[in-house]
C-alpha cells in the first residue's frame, strides 16, 4: 500500500468502518481492544479532468482485498477513543486515522507484535485519561513491550512549510505502517467544493520514533 501512495495523485476515501469489534478478545490488557483485519485496497488509477482544467490521476479505496496486486492491500486500524486499538503487525500494511494528537505504537504482547493506537479524544478529557491509563498501566505490569512510539502531529514529525498542501486543501493527517514495523504519516489536501471523497496526496514522511511515549 505505501508504495502507492504517490504524492500529487488523488485518493477517493471510503467511509472507514470505525466501529469496535463485537466480541473484543479479553486476553489482552485492561482497555485494549484487538481488531481483526478490516481489508481494504486502492484500486488502480484513472485519469480525470482535461486540458483545461488539468488531468490528474483518481485512485478509488474500496472494502476487500485487492483480486489481483497484494501489494494495493491494506488493513485498517480504527481510532477508539478511550481505548487501545490494536491489530497484529504481521499481514498486510496498516493504515489507521484519523490522528489529531494519538500516539502510535509497536508492542509486543504474549510473543505477537501488534500496531497500536493510543485513543486520546480532544472532546473528552475522560477519554484521553482512560486511554493513557490503559497505555501505562500494561507497561507497568510488564504486560506489553514497547519498540516504538510516535506522535505524527508533534512539530518535529511533520514536513516543514505547507507540508505539500495547496492553499484551498484542508490537512487531514493520518498514520500508516509498513510490514517492517516502520510508522508514516500520510498527509491529505481535503478538496473544496463538491468532493467529499476525494483527497489529494500531499506528503508522505517516514516517522523518527520514540522508545516510549513520553507524554505520559
Amino acid at each position: 500500500m505505501i508504495n502507492k501512495l504517490v504524492v500529487g495523485r488523488f485518493l477517493a476515501l471510503p467511509h472507514f468502518n470505525q466501529q469496535p469489534p463485537v466480541n473484543p478478545d479479553a486476553a489482552f490488557p485492561t482497555d485494549f481492544v484487538c481488531v481483526p483485519d478490516r481489508i481494504y485496497n486502492i484500486r488502480e488509477s484513472q485519469t480525470h479532468g482535461n486540458i483545461f482544467t488539468g488531468r490528474h490521476k483518481v485512485s478509488q479505496v474500496q472494502a476487500g482485498a485487492h483480486a489481483l496486486k497484494g501489494h494495493r492491500t491494506f488493513r485498517w486500524l480504527p481510532w477508539l477513543p478511550g481505548k487501545v486499538a490494536c491489530m497484529r503487525l504481521q499481514g498486510p500494511e496498516i493504515l489507521t486515522g484519523r490522528m489529531t494528537g494519538c500516539w502510535l505504537t509497536t508492542f509486543t504482547f504474549n510473543g505477537q507484535r501488534y500496531a497500536g493506537h493510543v485513543g486520546t479524544d480532544s472532546n473528552s478529557a475522560e477519554n484521553t485519561q482512560r486511554a493513557k491509563d490503559a497505555w501505562r498501566n500494561a507497561m507497568a505490569d510488564y504486560a506489553i513491550t514497547c519498540h516504538q512510539a510516535v506522535k505524527p502531529t508533534a512539530n518535529d514529525q511533520l514536513p516543514p512549510g505547507n507540508m505539500g498542501l495547496a492553499p484551498n486543501e484542508g490537512f487531514e493527517l493520518y498514520g500508516a505502517w509498513g510490514q517492517d514495523g516502520s510508522v508514516y504519516s500520510l498527509i491529505l489536501g481535503a478538496q473544496p467544493g463538491g468532493n467529499a471523497q476525494r483527497r489529494r496526496i500531499a506528503s508522505v514522511v517516514r516517522t523518527r520514533p520514540n522508545m516510549d511515549i513520553h507524554e505520559f
